[in-house]
């Protein structure tokens, strides 16, 4: 799990460089008129997605965590048996 979660966190991190050299290249051209309007909203659109996927994956990496450390703490299961079993 830890291992799965250590890729998700990789792959968020690579995902938010992405976006953050997009806004840079972005940034230092220069293009105007109805058409650069137009390319500036969907890359700024594309930007967004990719800021929400790089969150997601983020927090996958965090529920992995999370559970890797409830079966570290409870290897065999006992606190986080489901049903009553007697």
């Amino acid at each position: 799990m830890r291992a799965a979660a250590s890729q998700f966190r990789s792959k968020a991190d690579r995902v938010a460089t992405v976006s953050s050299r997009l806004a840079t290249q972005l940034g230092s051209m220069t293009f105007a008129g109805p058409a650069a309007d137009q390319f500036r909203s969907a890359v700024s659109w594309e930007q967004h997605r990719l800021k929400v996927i790089a969150s997601a994956l983020a927090q996958a990496a965090d529920v992995l965590n999370q559970g890797a450390a409830r079966v570290e703490a409870d290897p065999l299961g006992f606190y986080g048996a489901q049903g009553g079993a007697s």
